[in-house]
């Protein structure tokens, strides 16, 4: 009974275990370990009173060019003005989008009918996809089929959304995901995008869960950060570390970012979006790849312990 009720859930953990690691002598000792590091090769890294200002001051910039951009849209019509032919365009490649995502949900339906009648045989044992060998510990069963589900929409060339509740473990997985894709000779590159405060968290889950794959905290002054490209992002670089940076941050070097060529991207607090200006979706859209149809150059996973409203 209870077997059963786990498989219907599809989503259960013990918080405990991550509690004790949010405790605050564990934070103090992170914090003693290693602070201000952003180097793959250092340890954990602390958000620095440097950074949160550098944040602060970009964001008021950003207010302020948003605020530009919105009375700007006020009195545009280009959509008025659209001719017949990018109307009929942009409708083919939406509904393109659909077609995919019809066809993968409908050969998971399918795929999970064959795995109920399965079960009920005997015939399945064990989850349909290994741990990646890059990820030490032990991962549990429902992080790996949610792995699983991830795995199949980067096959299929699709986008989505992890909405996970809080404490389920959206980070490992999405970690598990990337080290499954560098199992499989994706190399990269990788960007984590995210709020200041979750990028720390990010770093140290690397460094704990898949030490064999470098990151970085993509942050710092703009000289700080054109020397970290120049050293770490080399067009044709096949080891270069994932990156981990704010929303703040992909707005500012977007032009620079979008030249790296990036395999997939991940957005964590992605209930944010909704609040945040249309420029940030805008410049993640032109670091990906994206076309002015909306057809992508790379994966984006969307991460959120928060249902949307839209």
């Amino acid at each position: 009974r209870e077997s059963t009720r786990l498989a219907r859930a599809g989503r259960i953990a013990s918080k405990a275990s991550m509690a004790s690691e949010d405790s605050p002598a564990a934070k103090r000792a992170k914090t003693e370990e290693g602070a201000g590091s952003s180097s793959p090769d250092d340890g954990p890294v602390v958000v620095t009173k440097a950074m949160e200002e550098e944040e602060a001051k970009m964001m008021a910039e950003s207010e302020k060019e948003a605020e530009k951009q919105r009375l700007k849209d006020m009195d545009s019509k280009d959509l008025r003005n659209a001719t017949t032919e990018d109307k009929v365009a942009r409708l083919d490649q939406l509904l393109s989008k659909s077609v995919a995502y019809s066809e993968f949900l409908a050969n998971k339906i399918k795929k999970e009918g064959e795995g109920a009648d399965a079960v009920v045989d005997g015939s399945v044992r064990g989850p349909a996809l290994p741990q990646p060998k890059h990820i030490v510990g032990q991962m549990r069963p429902y992080q790996l089929v949610g792995v699983h589900w991830m795995v199949g929409l980067y096959e299929n060339g699709l986008n989505g959304i992890l909405g996970d509740e809080m404490g389920l473990g959206k980070t490992i997985q999405s970690i598990a995901l990337l080290a499954h894709l560098k199992e499989k000779s994706v190399a990269g590159p990788f960007m984590v995008v995210g709020p200041l405060s979750c990028l720390q968290n990010w770093h140290n889950e690397f460094k704990k869960w898949a030490p064999s794959i470098p990151s970085l905290v993509y942050h710092g002054s703009k000289e700080e950060r054109t020397q970290m490209r120049g050293t770490h992002y080399r067009k044709g670089d096949g080891s270069m570390p994932v990156m981990i940076t704010s929303y703040e941050i992909v707005i500012r070097d977007a032009t620079a970012l979008s030249k790296i060529g990036w395999k997939f991207i991940i957005i964590d607090e992605g209930h944010r979006l909704k609040n945040m200006n249309c420029r940030l979706i805008r410049e993640l859209k032109r670091i990906c790849g994206s076309d002015t149809q909306g057809a992508s150059g790379c994966n984006r996973l969307l991460l959120t312990g928060t249902p949307l409203q839209n």
